[in-house]
């Protein structure tokens, strides 16, 4: 075995050194469910050029070796491309430059006996000519070693490819621009390049098979969080601290490691910071390590395991406690935790750039930071007359987000906007008075969208004596055509009397105000499509006796949320009348008075746009 104190049994971190540095070489297996050798010169240079970039006292480490033990060496499950690569390169060092290495492990292929006999016997104890060789030149090397007495039998895919890559090799060590100095190379190789040694135990080989198709699927891997775990560990055990002060340094890691993923487990948290539900996420801790090594592309997730490995005084487990610690207080401050949450889930935009723009600032500078980046976005249009649902659908979506979130601030100080609800539901604007009668079927659905527009046309101001009486006539005729169906309200209303309502509502929907932002409501789809085009009165009985009460977990998961300004709306809360507060239909001065709200509200974000009065 290795040294007397290294665990095999256990997950841990091995230097090359300590692979190869034992009485007796380790022994790996490699069976017949594995694919063979592919590596070609990209990931072979990548790995050199790894190696040989490593900064003193800096520590580089390769991705896991999942290995099981099977009574007589190692099983390699996962790690074959790598393993193979590194075993390459120490036989070139020992036999192209004398390296002092003392013993190499060995490999054992059960693809083909051929490639075991390859390794052992032809790549690693033969000098082959040609380090210059290029690509074309390496096919003809291998024609010329093939044609040699009883070299036939080695003529298969994974031994051209081992000796492709030995040659890849050999070239990168006699071309670089600058000379390399093989005993820093080797230094940095052996002492300096780390492996996560993952062993499993499974039994059968049946099991084993199923394990590596699952891995090699993504059902069964290592996650990026895990391996930056390790790292920290790592660090800790090649600390000069006393064995009993690594234990309580180790536990103390544990235990902060616990609390921060439980911590961004609450969903008022998480989504705070996170502007989706998705998966990217095994361990949301992970979250903080992207933030730390700013990467920006989530979807990567050995990105920040990389950076960390190769720069661990810079990444430490200090500056991801700093990190989190400076999330805590932004959460529990709740004006900031609003205007964050804003920027994140309106896609204005994300945890990276605010963090990497407040770095070492006071509370005070940072919460000028965030109110300007809303003031820079809301500074798109010049007044709330210009936001339109058919021209810019998007910014009056972010309007009344950002409404509902301070109408909240105002009226329930103390209180948060659930920024969970808002990401695990699809949202859309709802107009209140209903845009489009396409959706009528029936005869009563047409009166009662009549009856409200006639009431509608009593506050139509501003609008030419000749055009308002134009309008007037067509609604009368509108009216006529109506009537013409049959008496039975239930009955279905004919395809032409319904294309007359429609060229009706397409002509004067300005005038009426359809699309502005008096008329529209943040409301969630599954809500928004229950009450689809139905009169004010029927929209404001659902919107106010939306469910049942829930019963089981599934009820209240789809439990809709109704934001505070919708419930304002359907409820005319914004409304300034008093003695004649009608509740038939959304009126015009019903849509002035909650955009005049809504200016208000929203007054130090609108500093270009006065309050209408």
């Amino acid at each position: 075995m290795i040294k007397n104190d290294i665990n095999l049994n256990k997950i841990n971190f091995f230097s090359i050194q300590e692979l190869i540095s034992s009485e007796q070489p380790l022994e790996f297996y490699v069976a017949p469910y594995q694919r063979g050798y592919k590596w070609g010169v990209s990931e072979i240079e990548y790995l050199l050029d790894d190696i040989n970039e490593i900064k003193e006292n800096e520590k580089y480490c390769l991705q896991p070796l999942t290995v099981r033990w099977n009574s007589k060496n190692w099983e390699l499950i996962d790690g074959q491309q790598r393993l193979t690569t590194i075993w390459l390169i120490l036989t070139i060092l020992k036999n192209d430059f004398n390296s002092p290495t003392s013993s190499i492990f060995s490999l054992n292929y059960d693809t083909r006996p051929s490639t075991r006999d390859f390794l052992n016997n032809d790549i690693a104890s033969t000098h082959f000519d040609g380090a210059n060789s290029s690509l074309e030149d390496i096919e003809q090397l291998w024609d010329t070693f093939i044609s040699r007495e009883n070299n036939n039998l080695k003529n298969n895919i994974d031994n051209f490819h081992i000796f492709q890559a030995y040659y890849i090799i050999k070239r990168w060590f006699s071309t670089k621009k600058y000379p390399i100095e093989i005993s820093t190379f080797r230094e940095k190789l052996e002492k300096q390049t780390f492996i996560i040694w993952n062993p499993v135990e499974i039994q059968g080989k049946q099991d084993m098979e199923d394990y590596f198709i699952n891995m090699n699927a993504g059902k069964i891997k290592l996650t990026s969080s895990e391996l930056i775990k390790a790292l920290f560990i790592l660090k800790i055990d090649d600390s000069n601290d006393s064995w009993d002060i690594k234990e309580f340094k180790k536990k103390e890691l544990a235990n902060e490691w616990n609390q921060i993923e439980n911590e961004l487990q609450n969903k008022d948290f998480w989504f705070f910071i996170n502007n989706s539900n998705r998966t990217e996420y095994p361990t949301r801790i992970g979250k903080l390590f992207d933030l730390m090594t700013e990467n920006s592309d989530e979807k990567n997730d050995l990105y920040a395991y990389h950076l960390i490995s190769k720069y661990p005084e810079k990444y430490s487990w200090e500056n991801v406690v700093l990190i989190f610690n400076k999330l805590k207080e932004w959460y529990e401050d709740i004006p900031t935790f609003h205007r964050i949450g804003f920027l994140i889930n309106s896609g204005t935009s994300t945890l990276q750039n605010i963090h990497q723009e407040t770095v070492g600032q006071k509370q005070s500078t940072i919460s000028t930071f965030l109110s300007d980046s809303i003031i820079s976005d809301f500074k798109k249009f010049t007044s709330l007359d210009d936001l339109n649902y058919e021209t810019n659908p998007e910014m009056c979506q972010k309007t009344l987000l950002l409404y509902n979130i301070l109408l909240i601030e105002e009226q329930f100080p103390g209180q948060r906007f659930p920024f969970d609800h808002y990401q695990e539901k699809e949202w859309s604007l709802e107009h209140i008075h209903p845009q489009n009668p396409r959706g009528f079927k029936t005869i009563k659905e047409i009166k009662i969208w009549m009856e409200d527009y006639k009431k509608r046309m009593e506050e139509i101001r501003g609008v030419a004596e000749e055009e308002e009486k134009e309008l007037l006539e067509k609604l009368k005729t509108l009216e006529i055509k109506i009537n013409e169906n049959p008496k039975d309200e239930n009955s279905n209303i004919s395809k032409k009397t319904l294309d007359d309502i429609n060229e009706f509502v397409e002509q004067y929907k300005d005038i009426f105000e359809l699309h502005g932002i008096g008329n529209l409501a943040l409301l969630d789809k599954k809500t928004n499509s229950k009450i689809g085009n139905k009169s004010f009165l029927e929209k404001r009985s659902v919107i106010l006796n939306p469910s049942p009460p829930p019963t089981t977990k599934n009820d209240i998961k789809d439990k809709p949320y109704i934001p505070l300004g919708t419930l304002h709306n359907f409820t005319k809360s914004t409304t300034n009348e008093i003695d004649n507060l009608q509740m038939q239909f959304w009126s015009l001065k019903d849509a002035n008075d909650y955009k005049n709200k809504i200016s208000k509200v929203l007054d130090s974000f609108l500093t270009e746009n006065p309050i209408e009065q």
